[in-house]
């Protein structure tokens, strides 16, 4: 039920101006976000193959897919881990956490899913806190990164709170 709604709602994102004026452009120069794109269009080829052909799972293409899809979501995060040195680096750090939120989800890890939101907003909370004491410069594209992770991880937030009130568990825990 999570999974569903929430890859439906996610689906809202992508049509976003964002997500081609800055991961796009950002993952040509930015071998984390590259690595994690790949990752996410691979993840996403599955779960649609997944949803319309049954015996999918069993086939040489699905252990291919699984295969790149795994290479590329572990050179992202090598490459977010690499990248600590560089100027970029927090917001490198924030776009992949954004894009890790969604493949879990596609991937049905929510477990995987709910870690990564927590640790999103507490990137997201450590970037606002650093902008507003003014120790990190405040570019358009840092902008509408934290604006793009904000809405997400506020609308992903509300609808694991909504989940855990129909079925009784903290989710959030």
């Amino acid at each position: 039920m999570l999974r569903d709604r929430t890859l439906s709602a996610i689906s809202r994102f992508f049509k976003e101006q964002i997500w081609r004026s800055k991961f796009l452009l950002m993952a040509q120069t930015n071998p984390a976000i590259w690595h994690a794109m790949m990752s996410l269009s691979s993840y996403h080829l599955l779960y649609l193959r997944r949803m319309h052909y049954p015996g999918f799972e069993k086939t040489r293409d699905f252990h291919e897919l699984s295969i790149r899809a795994l290479t590329q979501y572990n050179a992202a995060i090598r490459a977010v881990m690499r990248s600590q040195e560089s100027p970029q680096y927090k917001l490198s750090k924030l776009m992949s956490c954004v894009v890790f939120v969604i493949i879990e989800m596609l991937r049905d890890d929510v477990a995987k899913a709910l870690i990564l939101l927590r640790l999103g907003i507490n990137i997201l909370r450590h970037i606002e806190q650093e902008l507003a004491e003014g120790n990190l410069p405040a570019s358009d594209a840092l902008l509408a990164i934290i604006a793009l992770a904000k809405l997400l991880f506020d609308w992903l937030y509300e609808e694991v709170l909504r989940v855990s009130q129909i079925i009784g568990v903290d989710l959030l825990q």
